[in-house]
């Protein structure tokens, strides 16, 4: 029994129709008579009948349908499937806020273009909120956003845990109790919406600091670049400080009664994640993101 008859079959069975069902397979309309009374002939079952001008499918055509149809859409997916294992290409967009794009991003698709060079890929600065509503309007690819998120339409995958740590220059940590530096020197603020805000509001409760002077900034750099050259203090996260801490560049204002976890994580469309492009790319930040 071939594919091509069954298929043929499955067009006429459709259109009930021969000669519609020769001109969408680009066939004549005898080659398609011909290749149904083969398949009669194998199955020894008449498949079609007419009444008048109408032409209808018998039991053994509906059963032999209901093959086809499923047949036909197990052959579609192991397509599809066998497609993903093709090599990347085309254009990923991906979106993530300011410190992740400088820190992360920048150096993991450089290692990715070292091995899929044909890919295209756009990094894109924005906002948290921008990049949850992105993903879900399926305007971008991948996302990296301060948090979770549990949505059906959206893959989620956490890439690592740290710490907000409270952080001053020497000189201010020497000349100021903890509770001075909140009143004396601005609180150098990163401008950002959503979980970030919440987990930096949250420390500063539990901490029981209340700044007197705030000034913020989009972008995470210039304030750590601001702490040290002692003009304030600021809420950051560990990675960012860590390597200026272990240095004594910065010194952590002890004060909080509990450590305030933020989580980093990659978010894609569901529909999107096991494309061969987009899973590769996500598969490489797994990869590097902590080596980083």
């Amino acid at each position: 029994m071939e594919l091509r008859h069954l298929k043929t079959f499955q067009v006429a069975a459709d259109l009930l129709h021969f000669t519609k069902a020769a001109e969408r397979l680009n066939f004549s309309q005898p080659a398609v008579s011909a290749q149904i009374h083969s398949l009669e002939r194998e199955l020894k079952q008449q498949l079609f009948f007419r009444i008048g001008k109408q032409t209808y499918l018998t039991p053994a055509g509906e059963l032999l349908k209901s093959y086809t149809d499923r047949l036909f859409l197990i052959i579609e997916q192991m397509e599809e499937s066998f497609s993903m294992l093709a090599k990347p290409n085309g254009q990923l967009l991906i979106a993530a806020s300011e410190i992740y794009c400088a820190n992360y991003l920048i150096p993991i698709v450089s290692e990715y273009l070292k091995q899929h060079p044909e890919v295209d890929i756009h990094i894109l600065s924005r906002s948290n909120n921008e990049v949850i509503a992105g993903i879900e309007n399926n305007q971008y690819d991948v996302g990296i956003i301060a948090g979770e998120i549990t949505r059906k339409s959206i893959t989620n995958i956490l890439l690592e845990e740290e710490e907000l740590v409270l952080v001053c220059g020497i000189t201010l940590y020497q000349r100021y109790t903890p509770e001075e530096l909140m009143k004396r020197v601005p609180f150098f603020k990163y401008r950002t919406d959503g979980y970030y805000q919440t987990m930096m509001q949250e420390f500063l409760s539990r901490s029981g600091y209340s700044p007197e002077k705030t000034v913020e900034v989009e972008s995470e750099k210039a304030i750590k670049a601001a702490v040290l050259q002692e003009m304030g203090v600021a809420l950051l996260s560990s990675n960012l400080v860590d390597e200026e801490i272990e240095k004594g560049m910065l010194v952590p204002i002890q004060g909080a009664n509990d450590t305030i976890q933020v989580k980093t994580s990659l978010i894609a469309p569901a529909h999107k994640k096991d494309t061969v492009t987009i899973k590769t790319f996500i598969r490489t930040i797994e990869l590097l993101w902590n080596r980083i």
